[in-house]
């Protein structure tokens, strides 16, 4: 196989920002004395620390190569979509939903604020869906790692198990204080590298030195449907689409630093800084996007060969540039990694060791369990991705998220002050769960393929897309259900 990067630089540069990582986690690192600052830094960080380690988890190695890709294959529609969805999400939750956390003390979790209500059972379930939702999003990242090294040439155990090992190591000996603190170095990372690979594509020879503008102009020259509307079927149905699949929005580390920023005003500034950070970084990708389809067409080249010919095709043969990019790469995979790692040690611990628990046993050693947890899961994640080179993570990944999305209509129902009774939960999670089962085995045998505008060709994850917000609504229909057959049935009981 052909090394467009000179191995020696790669694996310096590679040494160097992991050893800066740990430094930056671990420098004047206060000693953890409870599990409150473990997880949640005792509400320590501000509104602008909050962002960027809530940018940095949003923002993983699959949410960039994809982005990529799709702006490539289907233009620029779908992602700005996304991006507008997206922000009225961001707007909804930072400014409705998730300021009513903070009336949930001594809450880490999903799983704590569900079990208060729904009771045990229910927030085991919900610490075990989490569980494999960060499990396999820690291992599907170091697998795009060991894509990198691939793409470029380098040993993919040596650099796996050296990324694995230095996340573990910082997230084990400064919790949530040290995964924030590199979040903001590798976020910089991120942004800085971005807009350079953004500032190359616009000065590509064959755009003769016109950027932005000679950009859009030779894309409408020869792929004029990638910058139209009506290249992409069922406008409205995708748009509605992405809003409720920007609901998976909720996912356990970001609300992990909601209950860490505690305070309704830094919820609120956190989530309105990013709400504008989103748009620019997704223009970023869109540019490069947009570049990569000039250099390589239209056709579909995968996640691998996207980096392949990033590397090959805009960094141009430049040495420095590309291990700029490979450091930039590495940066990406950690800021989302070690986020989703430190969250499933505490959803361990939180929700389903102590749930587990006999009420009359004493009280359980927090620290020692969240050191014990911390070691066994980022050991296993790295194992995982060492041992398994295929896509099954990202599969995995893709089915723990669908699971794991049976809980947001029940969970904002919640914050919204809907508390009927325990079997409300159930009766949520059952109904998506079943729907969505129903409608993926309706569509991939084709009996949707008549009722929805799509090609009867298309993936069945493609076709799922426009079936999501069904399930949902299902979920919710559910709920609302119960809401007025027991309001209904209150009088009643109350006469007698």
């Amino acid at each position: 196989m052909e090394t467009h990067i000179d191995s020696i630089g790669a694996y310096l540069a590679l040494a160097g920002f992991l050893i800066l990582n740990f430094i930056v986690g671990t420098y004047k690192r206060k000693k953890t004395e409870t599990l409150e600052d473990y997880a949640l830094a005792n509400h320590s960080f501000g509104s602008f620390s909050v962002m960027v380690t809530l940018a940095a988890t949003v923002i993983g190695a699959k949410y960039v190569t994809v982005k990529i890709t799709d702006v490539q294959e289907f233009g620029i529609v779908v992602p700005l979509f996304q991006a507008l969805g997206f922000m009225m999400v961001i707007f909804f939750l930072g400014w409705d939903v998730f300021p009513r956390l903070s009336r949930y003390k001594n809450c880490y979790t999903i799983g704590d604020v569900i079990g208060r209500v729904y009771g045990k059972h229910a927030q085991l379930y919900t610490g075990a869906v989490s569980l494999f939702l960060c499990l396999f999003f820690v291992t599907s990242q170091l697998v795009m790692m060991g894509s990198l090294c691939k793409a470029l040439g380098l040993r993919r155990e040596l650099v796996i198990l050296s990324v694995g090992g230095v996340i573990t190591l910082y997230t084990y000996l400064g919790g949530i204080r040290a995964v924030t603190k590199t979040d903001k170095l590798q976020l910089s990372f991120v942004v800085m590298g971005f807009s350079f690979l953004a500032f190359k594509v616009l000065r590509l020879d064959i755009l003769e030195g016109k950027g932005f503008a000679g950009l859009f102009k030779r894309v409408k020259e020869q792929y004029p449907d990638h910058l139209t509307i009506s290249s992409h079927p069922w406008f409205w149905m995708t748009f509605l689409a992405i809003i409720s699949l920007s609901t998976i929005f909720l996912t356990p580390p970001v609300i992990q630093r909601v209950l860490m920023a505690g305070k309704s005003e830094r919820i609120h500034g956190a989530f309105l800084n990013f709400a504008f950070f989103y748009p620019f970084f997704t223009v970023m990708l869109v540019i490069i996007g947009l570049g990569l389809l000039l250099t390589h067409g239209p056709s579909k080249i995968g996640e691998l060969a996207t980096i392949d010919v990033m590397i090959k095709e805009i960094c141009g043969g430049e040495a420095l540039v590309e291990v700029l990019l490979f450091v930039v790469l590495t940066a990406v995979v950690m800021s989302s990694a070690d986020s989703f790692l430190n969250s499933m040690v505490v959803v361990v611990l939180q929700d389903i060791v102590k749930p587990s628990q006999n009420s009359k046993k004493e009280k359980i050693n927090e620290l020692r369990w969240i050191k014990l947890i911390t070691v066994v899961s980022g050991l296993s994640a790295t194992i995982l991705a060492v041992m398994f080179k295929k896509t099954w993570p990202a599969n995995l990944l893709d089915f723990a998220r669908t699971v794991f999305s049976s809980l947001l209509v029940i969970f904002i129902a919640t914050l919204w002050g809907y508390k009927e009774d325990k079997r409300s939960f159930f009766y949520s999670v059952s109904t998506f769960l079943a729907m969505t089962a129903i409608s993926g085995w309706l569509a991939y045998d084709g009996y949707l393929d008549k009722f929805f505008v799509w090609n009867s060709k298309m993936l069945l994850r493609r076709k799922m897309f426009y079936l999501f917000p069904f399930c949902l609504m299902g979920s919710a229909l559910v709920l609302f259900g119960r809401y007025l057959l027991r309001k209904r049935a209150l009088p009643r009981k109350t006469l007698h």
